[in-house]
């Protein structure tokens, strides 16, 4: 590499391990900070497939948030990446361009991506499990240890009603059983008392708490992108 116009610190050899440093720690960082809210709010959207698969797809918000997250960091990095120039060959000898100031500014660009989107991962993680539980727990608390909705609730009902219909079989010698039209129906499933409009409050309040903790990533995309537009700055070749 060759110094021209007394550029040696302007334009040094190591300013684009600066901006490539950059690149790696923001898609590093913010695929980091989905893999981290994938992982936090998973176990609670698994246990809720299995008490409540009707309302899975539902819950899987906390997930497509997080996963946006690489997104962010991707886009930051492929701006970085378009900002690095290469050296400039002149008479067969490599002229370096790409200067300190701008290094430093990608390197900047990079770090506050992907920081940002790790600790939104974090919060949409944390935030996330803790909801689908409770959204979980107000359901249980409404309809019942069966809960999975209206077609959870027929469903049991129609199990019960099978297994009476067996018993009275087997008491009959085996004779098919037709219910009384003017015997009293049965009395209704027993429930916990609770509240059957509180899990959808749950759940708009959780989806208000994940844009703001996703907002955090956007606030640091927005600060890095305008970062890297104000960091260029190319040595000129002679």
């Amino acid at each position: 590499m060759v110094w021209y116009n007394g550029l040696q610190e302007q334009c040094p050899p190591y300013a684009p391990v600066l901006g490539y440093l950059g690149v790696a720690l923001c898609i590093f960082l913010g695929n980091m900070g989905s893999a981290i809210g994938t992982y936090g709010s998973g176990p609670s959207i698994l246990v809720c497939s299995i008490r409540a698969p009707r309302d899975l797809f539902k819950n899987l918000l906390p997930v497509i948030m997080s996963n946006i997250l690489g997104v962010y960091s991707m886009v930051v990095g492929i701006i970085i990446i378009g900002g690095i120039s290469s050296p400039v060959i002149r008479d067969g000898i490599p002229y370096s361009t790409y200067s300190l100031y701008s290094s430093l500014a990608h390197f900047a660009a990079g770090l506050c991506c992907g920081m940002t989107c790790l600790v939104s991962g974090n919060a949409i993680g944390t935030m996330g499990s803790a909801f689908v539980r409770c959204i979980l727990w107000h359901n249980d608390e409404a309809w019942g240890d069966d809960y999975d909705g209206e077609r959870g609730l027929q469903a049991v009902d129609e199990k019960s009603s099978l297994i009476r219909n067996d018993q009275m079989e087997e008491k009959n010698g085996g004779q098919p059983y037709t219910e009384d039209p003017n015997a009293p129906p049965p009395p209704p499933r027993p429930t916990r008392g609770g509240d059957k409009n509180a899990a959808g409050q749950v759940y708009v309040a959780m989806v208000i708490s994940l844009i703001f903790a996703e907002a955090i990533a956007l606030y640091g995309t927005i600060t890095a992108v305008v970062m890297v537009q104000k960091g260029d700055y190319h040595c000129d070749v002679p």
